[in-house]
């Protein structure tokens, strides 16, 4: 983000933004995997199946 910041036209706030907007599709990608895997995990265990 450093990298960002040190371009012309670019202020620290402007930087932080763009870091923001970019990670925030990586941080919404792994919290839907965690909430499916928990999911099935809970079905699994309602189900009482072993998923073998």
């Amino acid at each position: 983000m450093m990298w960002l910041a040190g371009r012309a036209n670019v202020t620290p706030c402007r930087a932080r933004a763009w870091y923001t907007h970019v990670m925030t599709e990586s941080v919404k990608r792994r919290l839907n995997t965690v909430v499916v895997l928990k999911k099935e995990a809970s079905a699994v265990a309602r189900s009482g199946c072993s998923g073998q």
